[in-house]
């Protein structure tokens, strides 16, 4: 009989009691490119596990903010638990007074909100038309900066 106390071996199942691992498969970085403005930009996969970070980010951000800017440029799966924090984060910003912009969907997440009946609920703009509301840039190669690091720089 294997002691309880001893980690679970290495190729072990995870125990179903424990809570999810909500960073293994979504990261949520933010950058302040000028004062009352956030840009939140969720990396991986936006599912039921690590959508409440996205969720939490927002309203963790919402009141000192006058705009937040949600890039989904670099969220590579997107399912109902991703919608519902869209949802949540489009109200907390209601309630917050401030103004969400999401941008850079994918064009069949953008499909599957549609086909939900839920775009309606959400201000959704291209990356051009978000920038000229929040009066920052939103540089593509950031985006991707923080999804590859790419090797470590030696003497760094």
């Amino acid at each position: 009989m294997p002691d309880p106390s001893s980690p679970p071996a290495p190729d072990s199942p995870p125990d179903p009691s424990s809570p999810p691992d909500r960073t293994a498969r979504l990261r949520v970085t933010e950058t302040r490119p000028r004062p009352g403005v956030a840009v939140v930009r969720p990396v991986g996969e936006m599912d039921a596990v690590g959508a409440p970070l996205v969720t939490e980010r927002i309203a963790e951000l919402a009141l000192p903010c006058e705009c937040l800017v949600l890039d989904m440029r670099r969220v590579e799966f997107l399912d109902a638990g991703g919608i519902h924090a869209l949802l949540d984060a489009a109200r907390t910003a209601r309630r917050c007074e401030v103004q969400l912009i999401i941008v850079g969907l994918d064009p069949a997440h953008h499909r599957v909100l549609r086909i939900c009946g839920v775009e309606s609920e959400l201000t959704l703009a291209d990356v051009v038309d978000a920038e000229l509301v929040a009066g920052v840039a939103l540089p593509f190669e950031e985006a991707v900066a923080e999804r590859d690091p790419g090797p470590p720089v030696a003497g760094s």
